[in-house]
């Protein structure tokens, strides 16, 4: 889902069902967020490397 389907849909509905509704739509877009944000760390994760310096060695600050 869009988040611009998720703002302003297709269909209007007012009262309690907008909220829950709006409530679930919430819920699906974190949910979809979270799962884009670990796949991202895992492929972050797999690059990552253990830096280690010595004295005299030259570093960028």
């Amino acid at each position: 889902m869009a988040p611009f389907e998720a703002l302003y849909g297709e269909r209007v509905t007012f009262g309690p069902d907008l909220v829950t509704q709006a409530e679930e739509q919430v819920k699906f877009i974190h949910k979809n967020l979270k799962r884009a944000q670990s796949r991202q760390k895992s492929y972050s994760d797999r690059r990552r490397r253990l830096l280690v310096f010595e004295k005299g060695d030259h570093v960028y600050l």
